[in-house]
């Protein structure tokens, strides 16, 4: 009887210590500030003052708590609000943009997530963009994925809303992220 507590003891102690190890590998936390929405626009740049937060603009139900959204634009080169993310820690994972994205009607206007790497100078070392998204009326994943340069100190992630037809650009966001694979790739 003592030799099969010790062994259940020691089983439950080699299966917590796999389960600890496997679910620490997978991604870094979301190094994102207010990814939600929640706090307005904290942790972000407007450089067009155009961006805002809500829960229902034009009768558009958020997809988790708020939002975010650009009102009133209507130029052709697109408006965005980005955040610099400090990435010195993650150098040769590979990092993943991703968010929540839905536009009023289908087909009405685009939306683009991108990812850019800056050195310590503030230079652009790389860069990547998801797709540009041709909006639908329901609430869908979008995504990008780079490799961190072994130079990066910075990431400056960027969320796009070009307009193309109605009387204003309408993408929205939710539930932004940037993670990590803790897993190392390979660099140059």
């Amino acid at each position: 009887m003592k030799i099969y507590k010790v062994l259940l003891v020691i089983f439950s102690a080699a299966l917590l210590l796999t389960t600890t190890c496997s679910s620490s590998s997978e991604a870094s936390p979301n190094l994102i500030t207010n990814g939600t929405a929640s706090e307005g626009m904290r942790g972000w740049t407007d450089p067009d003052g155009l961006w805002q937060t809500s829960t229902n603009y034009d009768g558009v139900k958020e997809y988790d708590s708020y939002y975010f959204h650009p009102r009133g634009y209507r130029g052709s080169n697109g408006t965005r609000i980005y955040q610099d993310v400090n990435i010195s820690s993650y150098r040769g994972m590979v990092a993943t943009l991703s968010a929540q994205n839905r536009a009023y009607g289908s087909g009405n206007d685009y939306s683009m997530l991108k990812i850019e790497f800056f050195d310590s100078y503030g230079s652009l070392i790389d860069s990547a963009s998801s797709a540009m998204d041709q909006g639908t009326s329901t609430w869908h994943l979008i995504q990008v994925s780079a490799n961190v340069p072994k130079n990066a100190v910075t990431a400056r992630i960027s969320l796009y809303s070009f307009y193309r037809t109605g009387s204003e650009a309408n993408p929205y966001f939710d539930n932004v992220s940037l993670t990590t694979d803790l897993e190392r790739v390979e660099l140059y």
